[in-house]
This record gives C-alpha cells, structure tokens and sequence, in this order.
C-alpha cells in the first residue's frame, strides 16, 4: 500500500464484487447511463413543478428569504433552499436540486455497474411512491437524495481512489449530516464501504469523527443565527409523555407544559399513533411545547429530566407507544391516517410569502390520483421495501453477487434511519421513510441486476 488513499480498495473479496470492473472503460454504456438520469431528470421536473409546499417548507423559505432564522427546522437545509431561491427561485430551484442530487446518485450507481442493465437506475426515481415525494418540498426528499448522491460518490471513489474523490464523498455525506438528525446513524454504513479495508477501529473512529462535527457544527449554526433557540425536541417528549400517562392513569406533564385542570381523561382521544399534533394543537387546558412561547430555562430543564426519566421508570409503556409509532409509519398508509401526513399535494404560505400555483399537467394529476388510490395498499407501506430489501441482502451474501456490498450498505443505511426516527420523532409522517425505501428500493434492484446479469452476462 503505498498510499492511505490506496487503501480504499484493499477489499479482500473486491474480485467477487461490483468493483471488479470498472464500467467507467465501457465508455458507451456509461454515457447511456448519464443520459437516462438525464431524461429521467427531465420528466421528473416536468411531472412535479413547481412543486408542493406544506406549512413546514413555507415556513422554511420565508425564513430563507427574511434571513430570521428559527432553529425549529435544519438550518443548513434553510441555507440551502436560499441560494436555490435566489438562483433559480422556489420552490422549483430547491426541488430541482433534491431531483438533480438523486438522479447524479443514481447515475454513478449504474456507471459503476458491470451490467447490460444499468441503465434502469436511474429510472427508479420515477417510481411513482417515491416520485410523488420529490414533489414536495421537505427536507426529508433533500436528505434522501443527499444520500444517494454520497453513496454514488463513494462508489466512484472505491473505483478511482483518489484525495478528490473522498473528498467530494465526504462533503455529501456531511452536508447530508447537516441536514436531518437521523442522517448521523444513515451515513455509518456508507462511511465504512468508503474505508472498506482499512482497519475497524480507525473506520470507527471515522464514523464517530463525522458524527460529532455534524453536532458541532449544527450547534454553532443555531449559536450564530437563531436569536432565541427553542427545544426541538419538546414535540417528543409531550408524545411520550402523554402516552406513559394514559398507560399509567397518572398525569406525568410537567405543570408548566399545560393549563391548569388538565386530566388524564383528557389525553384519552389525543394520543394517537401518527402524530403528537392533536396534542399540540387541540388539547382543551392548552398544551405549550416551548416553540411560540418560550419556556423558562427552569421548566425546559424540568421537562427534559421527566421525560427521560420516565421513559426509564415505564420503559415498557413506552415501548408499546414506540411500537404503535412503527406500525403507522412502516404499514399501509390509508385507514385512519390522515392525508396531510402520507401527500400534501398543494401550496401554503406563510406571512408575506404567498402560496404558490401547482402544476395542472394530467401527468401530475394521475400521479396523486394513483397515490390516493393505493394509498391503504402494500404499494405505499415501506415495510413491503424493507423486506424486499432484507431477502435481497440475504441472498446476496449467500450467493456473493457483484453488487453485494452496495445492497448490504442501502439495506443497513435505511434501516438505521428508519430505527432514529421511531425512537424519537414527534410523528409518523410517510414522508420520514423516505430514503429507507429509496435504498430499499435501489437495494432490491441492484440485486435483480444480478440476478438477470449472471444469466446474461456482463454488459
């Protein structure tokens, strides 16, 4: 090894893997590749702008433009969603950018492919589950193809080893870090395909290193911007709380998250499996979480200490409020699930920021129709992505196909994603599995292009 950067391709079964070769020689099928994603690119933005905005994302680019920033939604992806504004205008400059940041992902995927079939990456995006989401402006959509944007660029980098090539995988990796929380634990199993070869503690020392620089880095965003922080956590800690309670019977909110006469009766109706918003919003005493009215630093450190230490004291309570959380995240979409929280296909405003005109093409209006109609099937339940994805890493390790390693990583990827969201997010939004099943997916594929390709041989 005469080099560090050299390393990275010190993988002891990398002649039985999808590196062995390369498909940058075959210069032919990789410009196929590259025009694929870019038709797909096309017809994507053709389908989706403007695009869709909720009250989130509104709030979101007001903040971008207005530069009065609020530590409530990812800084960095406020930033960013900014300079698209100002480039190309919103929301279809940020939507474009999350669209070009996939299909780039995707497109390196297939130009590393040692298959006829590469080509059908890219197309992938335009699976209808996972178009309709890039219609939407949500950092989610921006996260997921953050990520798929870095494990491209890994990819390339294991075949081309290089300081520019890491370098360019580590600046999506961290910028997809600095876009949504559970990104830290999304990105571990791409950092160690990248280091694939060097020892595991350096590799975990690594993942580690990438994890608290995010933190860091996010701290000092908030620190420098946001005028008066707020605890993004607090939608949460009401959630659990309030399920422990009515598990319990025992009012366990602190006094100064509530009005006076709250009772655990009135909880009953109000803590439901997808979200902590009725909470929130509808509960008769008054519910404050700290985010319109600030709290005191006293009641902030009250609620933190109840809420974690009830979680340990009822642990069980808790797990069954968990499971509820997964079941309405992982399973169909339809039944008593509201809408808003699968599609939100409309404009809002916020302030002086206006609501948008959405797109009225018909290819637009099947799309949503295809959603709402399969909205209560396995077609939209991303449990139906995690075991397709499950049965293709199993086979894939037992039969040593070439892509292997990447279906392992995706796997791995989404599942760890999947895992931060419902132990700690305040709702069970569709939109929150959005790169589990996007990995899932381009896992399941990657697995039938063996499959096929074995049969037919390398492209």
């Amino acid at each position: 090894m005469g080099s560090r950067w050299q390393c990275l391709t010190d993988d002891p079964d990398l002649n039985d893997r999808s590196l062995s070769a390369p498909a940058s020689a075959d210069l032919p099928g990789v410009a196929l590749v590259w025009l694929v994603a870019g038709l797909v690119a096309v017809f994507a933005a053709v389908v989706l702008l403007p695009g869709w905005t909720t009250f989130d994302s509104a709030f979101q680019l007001w903040q971008a433009r207005t530069g009065v920033y609020n530590n409530q939604h990812p800084l960095f992806v406020t930033m960013a969603w900014g300079i698209a504004d100002r480039v190309a205008g919103a929301p279809g400059g940020p939507l474009m950018v999350a669209i070009l940041c996939a299909v780039t992902g995707l497109a390196l995927l297939g130009s590393t492919s040692v298959h006829r079939s590469r080509i059908v990456l890219p197309v992938v995006l335009l699976w209808p589950p996972l178009l309709v989401l890039w219609g939407h402006l949500w950092s989610n959509v921006l996260l997921a193809s953050l990520l798929m944007l870095a494990l491209g660029l890994v990819e390339r980098a294991r075949i081309h080893p290089g300081r520019i090539a890491v370098a360019l995988a580590y600046v999506a990796i961290f910028a997809a870090v600095l876009t949504r929380y559970e990104a830290i634990p999304a990105v571990i199993p791409l950092l160690w395909r990248l280091h694939q070869g060097q020892v595991a503690l350096r590799r975990v020392f690594l993942c580690i290193g990438v994890a608290v620089a995010g933190v860091v880095v996010q701290s000092l965003l908030v620190r420098t911007l946001v005028t008066e922080p707020v605890p993004t956590w607090s939608p949460s800690a009401l959630w659990d709380l309030a399920a422990i309670s009515v598990s319990e019977r025992e009012l366990l909110i602190p006094a100064c998250m509530h009005g006076k006469g709250m009772t655990v009766e009135e909880l009953d109706d109000l803590v439901i499996a997808h979200t902590a918003g009725p909470l929130v919003l509808q509960a008769p005493s008054g519910i404050n979480v700290g985010m319109v009215t600030p709290w005191p630093v006293e009641c902030r450190d009250e609620v933190l200490r109840t809420w974690l230490t009830m979680v340990a004291v009822h642990p069980w309570d808790w797990l069954g409020h968990r499971l509820r959380i997964v079941k309405s995240l992982l399973g169909r979409q339809g039944g008593d699930k509201p809408r808003e929280l699968v599609i939100a296909p409309g404009s809002t405003g916020y302030r002086n920021l206006a609501a948008h005109p959405v797109s009225e093409r018909a290819v637009n209006r099947v799309l949503i129709s295809a959603i709402d109609r399969f909205r209560g099937t396995a077609f939209l339940a991303p449990v139906t992505y995690l075991l397709l994805a499950l049965a293709a890493t199993v086979a894939s390790r037992r039969a040593r196909w070439p892509s292997s390693g990447m279906i392992e990583t995706l796997t791995l990827s989404g599942m760890l994603s999947l895992a931060t969201i419902v132990a700690i997010s305040p709702s069970a939004d569709w939109r929150h599995a959005t790169w589990a099943m996007f990995a899932f997916l381009v896992a399941t594929v990657l697995a039938l292009q063996d499959v096929f390709g074995s049969r037919q041989g390398p492209g």
